[in-house]
């Protein structure tokens, strides 16, 4: 499944998604392409939409019924060689450590296509609950969990770059700051509607009034700064990959 959302797009015919898609069609031209609410469901056959319409069904094509929440450990991606380059085919999170089962069913379908190096990439997803826990003691956040944390405000909606640029570990402020926005994303009220895609309209007006939420949540980190630098170390996420 391509996901539009992965490239800040709501349309298969927005520039980014339509030049991938585009790719992958030049690629791989007997795929058929099927677009849905969120994005594009790529397969050998057409796809009815009484096959995808409900969140059982979509997991039955997709092969792994998981999805994030807050109690999520383990992330994953496979992958596959092409050419001098990896291409990623599916990134998903589970709430345990899941068989290489999917990758074994996926390598004779790639085999058939000429593509015989495929694997899968793991790594732990630090729980919200334990950033919280050492905000709440004012611990300093290792790489990772920084890393962690910076992804979860990503999955809010908002710009975590932005926000690592003005955020001081050693502010108390700052700290209870996160220590709201990861709350929020363990209970986030929009959850009862995901995906938002199924709702365009709604969607839209919900992604302005994010936008001045964390416009307005921005303004109050750098209104209680207590230096003129923050912290701006930028991190890289490392996973053991398992052929």
């Amino acid at each position: 499944m391509f996901q539009t959302i992965d490239y800040g797009e709501y349309s298969p015919s927005a520039p980014k998604s339509a030049k991938i898609l585009g790719m992958i069609k030049k690629e791989f031209p007997s795929l058929v392409h099927t677009p849905m609410q969120q994005g594009v469901l790529i397969a050998k056959r057409p796809i009815e939409s009484a096959e995808y319409s409900t969140d059982s069904g979509l997991a039955k094509l997709l092969g792994f019924p998981c999805v994030l929440s807050a109690e999520t450990t383990y992330g994953y991606s496979i992958l596959a060689a092409v050419g001098s380059g990896e291409v990623e085919l599916i990134a998903y999170a589970c709430d345990k450590r899941y068989p290489d089962s999917l990758v074994n069913k996926i390598k004779p379908a790639l085999a058939e296509l000429g593509i015989e190096d495929v694997y899968l990439t793991e790594r732990r997803i630090i729980q919200s609950s334990e950033i919280v826990n050492k905000l709440h003691k004012g611990t300093s956040l290792e790489r990772e969990e920084m890393t962690e944390m910076m992804n979860y405000l990503y999955n809010l909606g908002l710009d975590s770059e932005k926000f690592q640029a003005v955020y001081e570990q050693d502010n108390a402020l700052h700290n209870g700051i996160m220590i709201g926005l990861l709350r929020l994303f363990e209970n986030n009220p929009l959850s009862a509607f995901y995906p938002l895609q199924r709702y365009p309209t709604q969607m839209a007006a919900s992604n302005v009034l994010n936008k001045k939420f964390e416009e307005s949540v921005l303004q109050s980190l750098e209104q209680t700064k207590t230096r003129k630098g923050a912290y701006r170390k930028r991190t890289r996420r490392t996973a053991s990959k398992i052929r």
